[in-house]
């Protein structure tokens, strides 16, 4: 079960209760001149999925445990989010999959980087 992103943070646009990117209309988060905004302060999210980042880049954000702040790109290698099971993961926000520094995890509603569903983690077993 994903947790729910907390009161005002929306990871992407059109998600339930959040703004869609380039309405114009305000969410939860709000938008300004099509731009979603999100995190402390309000100031603009730089990207919304790793897509929109440069080759190389991934959209992540901190948490602090009740706000993100804004998405930002930021190198692949050093900004990855690790999977939820590692203390740091409480820190951060991944926008998107590409964030997660495992390939074995997918970024939940709530920016946690999880374990595919019937992955249990050990890396073991057999094909069928």
């Amino acid at each position: 079960m994903d947790d729910q992103p907390p009161s005002g943070n929306c990871v992407t646009g059109g998600a339930t209760g959040c703004a869609t990117e380039g309405t114009g209309a305000t969410g939860t988060t709000g938008t300004t001149g099509g731009a979603a905004t999100g995190g402390t302060g309000g100031a603009p999210d730089e990207c919304l999925g790793s897509d929109q980042c440069p080759a190389g880049q991934i959209c992540v954000a901190g948490f602090d445990g009740k706000e993100r702040t804004p998405l930002v790109c930021v190198p692949a290698g050093s900004g990855c989010v690790p999977p939820s099971s590692d203390p740091a993961a409480d820190a951060l926000w991944c926008a998107d999959d590409a964030a997660c520094c495992d390939p074995n995890t997918r970024c939940s509603k709530r920016g946690l980087c999880e374990p595919v569903a019937g992955d249990a983690g050990t890396g073991t077993g057999t094909g069928g």
